[in-house]
């Protein structure tokens, strides 16, 4: 932990600079996936003494990962509503199709366009599905490597303090 005779190294002030904070003891929520970015960039030592000064680490790491947690979310709400929207524009071209149908006998080159447009329809609302599903598989899969990035740093940074402790004790 930072004493108050303990001056911060030069890595934690540029690290300061580049966050925009007086201290890293102010590091909020929502910059964290920058503080994240800079710590490979840095000393061994210089995370350990970084990680070591935050005075509330677990609430810190749990808050940003509900924040990832809650922007997912809000991106799946919004892509189910955009399929939500797609499904209901094929129910309505479906509906269409039937009245041409109910509308009484086709000849058979009306026939074949009402089979084209089917097969259209059917096509392109499984693409559309397949594109909403990928989308979704892929905002998830964010979130777990989000997770796991910031699982990896906790690690990472108990790791160096541990070993920053022990060598101290030497």
């Amino acid at each position: 932990m930072d004493q108050p005779d303990e001056q911060p190294s030069d890595e934690q002030k540029e690290l300061e600079e580049k966050l925009g904070l007086e201290s890293i003891r102010d590091l909020p929520v929502e910059k964290l996936p920058l503080f994240l970015q800079e710590l490979p960039s840095m000393s061994k030592e210089a995370v350990a003494a970084v990680v070591a000064s935050l005075p509330d680490f677990e609430n810190l790491v749990k808050g940003s990962l509900d924040r990832v947690q809650a922007a997912t979310n809000s991106v799946l709400k919004a892509n189910w509503k955009s399929q939500k929207k797609v499904h209901h524009a094929f129910a309505e071209y479906r509906r269409m199709i039937d009245r041409e149908l109910e509308s009484g006998p086709l000849d058979l080159d009306d026939r074949i366009r009402l089979l084209e447009l089917v097969k259209e329809a059917i096509e392109l609302e499984a693409k559309m599905n397949e594109k909403h599903q990928a989308f979704a598989l892929a905002t998830v899969k964010t979130v777990a490597v989000a997770g796991a990035a910031i699982g990896a740093v906790v690690v990472a940074s108990a790791a160096a303090l541990i070993s920053n402790q022990t060598d101290n004790k030497s």
